[in-house]
C-alpha cells in the first residue's frame, strides 16, 4: 500500500472537466490492490459509474479532517446530480474522525451495490443520503457506528423519494442504530426488501420526527 492521494486529486479533476453532455455513462475502473489516500472522491457530473473488482479493490481512507471518501455532489451546488453507479469494491475508514464512507447529496438515480464498508469510531456513517430521489441500494456489507443514515436534502423537500434497499448487512454500535432518519425529513417514498440482517444496535430502524409532516 502506497499513498495513492494524487491519483484521486486527477480523478476528481477528470470528473469535472468533463462534460456530460454526450449523454454517455463513464466509468473509473478501481482495478484490485488497496488505494491509500487522504483525499476523497467527488462526483460532481452526472452519468459516472465507479466501478471495483470486488472486496480485493480497497480505498484506505486517511483524511486530515472529518469528510467522505466519496462524495457524490454537483459542480453547482444547488444543481442535481442524475445518474451514478457505485459497485464493486471496499472502502476503510481510519477512525480519527467522524467519516463517511459515501455521502450523495440532492441526487436522482444513484445506485450502489456490492460495496463493503468498514470505520469502527467516532460516529462513522456508511452510507449518508441526502435527497433527492430514487436510491437503489443493494447487496451491501456495512459495519461501522451509523450504517446509513437520511438527511434532509439541503436544496429541496424532496428528501428521501423512491428510496429503496434490499439485501444488507448493517453492523452498528450498540448505541446507534442501524439505519437511522434524521430530523427534518419528508419520507415520501421508502422500502426494504429480500434479506436484510440488521444487527448490533439499539435499534434496526429508527426516525428521529419533530418536525416533518410525512
Amino acid at each position: 500500500t502506497t499513498n495513492d492521494s494524487l491519483a484521486f486529486v486527477k480523478m476528481n479533476a477528470w470528473i469535472l472537466a468533463y462534460s456530460s453532455n454526450t449523454g454517455s455513462n463513464y466509468t473509473i475502473k478501481i482495478e484490485k490492490g488497496t488505494y491509500k489516500t487522504t483525499q476523497q472522491l467527488v462526483i460532481s457530473r452526472n452519468d459516472v459509474n465507479i466501478k471495483g473488482e470486488g472486496i480485493e479493490s480497497v480505498i484506505l481512507y486517511t483524511p486530515t479532517s472529518a469528510s467522505s471518501a466519496i462524495k457524490i455532489q454537483k459542480a453547482i451546488t444547488t444543481n442535481v446530480i442524475f445518474n451514478t453507479y457505485i459497485s464493486d469494491f471496499r472502502i476503510a475508514i481510519d477512525t480519527t474522525y467522524s467519516n463517511v464512507g459515501i455521502e450523495a447529496i440532492d441526487f436522482s438515480e444513484l445506485t450502489i451495490s456490492n460495496v463493503d464498508i468498514d470505520g469502527a469510531g467516532n460516529n462513522v456513517k456508511g452510507i449518508y443520503l441526502k435527497g433527492r430521489e430514487a436510491a437503489k441500494v443493494f447487496d451491501i456489507h456495512v459495519r461501522t457506528p451509523n450504517p446509513i443514515v437520511l438527511g434532509k436534502n439541503p436544496n429541496s423537500n424532496i428528501s428521501c423519494n423512491g428510496f429503496s434497499f434490499s439485501d444488507t448487512y448493517l453492523y452498528a454500535s450498540p448505541t446507534k442504530s442501524c439505519m437511522l432518519i434524521e430530523d427534518n425529513v419528508d419520507v415520501t417514498g421508502l422500502s426494504t426488501s429480500g434479506h436484510n440482517l440488521w444487527v448490533h444496535g439499539d435499534y434496526g430502524f429508527k426516525w428521529v420526527n419533530t418536525t416533518s409532516t410525512n
